[in-house]
């Protein structure tokens, strides 16, 4: 691994078509879309998995969350609400990612500005239960079809 990838494991919440979109095709940055533009353009990430589940769209009483491997790399910081433009402060500086953490109060949320910085490692489902399955995105070439775990909470 090279010094300063700043690789990191990370939360993304969705819905369940999204998220095998993603599986299926990776993630698409574009500065079209209606969502997720708090802090510009990118694909937006959490460490704290509240965080990630507060976006989540359920289908028939399940969330789905993407965990993440992503790198980082050289990180603009800031601790504004909103800075709809800390995409292209960042990319002026050629840094490749922007922290924010609003008011210093968190939850931090990470915005990767190219798809290929965002590897989907696993899709995981929760229920209101307490319960969740975990998948492999792209384990093996198979899809992750074999490596499925099902956890449960006390």
């Amino acid at each position: 691994m090279a010094p300063g990838l700043n690789e990191m494991l990370l939360w993304h919440g969705t819905s369940a078509a999204a998220a095998k979109a993603i599986a299926t095709d990776g993630f698409l940055v574009k500065s079209t879309f209606s969502h997720g533009r708090r802090f510009g353009d990118g694909v937006y990430l959490a460490e704290d998995l509240s965080k990630s589940l507060s976006y989540c769209k359920e289908s028939d009483g399940i969330s789905y969350v993407l965990l993440c491997r992503a790198t980082c790399g050289r990180i603009h910081y800031t601790e504004e609400m909103h800075a709809t433009k800390a995409h292209v402060q960042a990319k002026a500086l050629g840094l490749t990612c922007v922290l924010a953490n609003p008011d210093q109060k968190g939850p931090r949320e990470y915005i990767l500005f190219e798809a290929d910085q965002v590897y989907p490692e696993y899709i995981v489902e929760f229920t209101k239960k307490g319960h969740a399955k975990v998948s492999g995105v792209f384990a093996g070439g198979s899809g992750g079809a074999g490596d499925d775990v099902c956890l449960e909470s006390q």
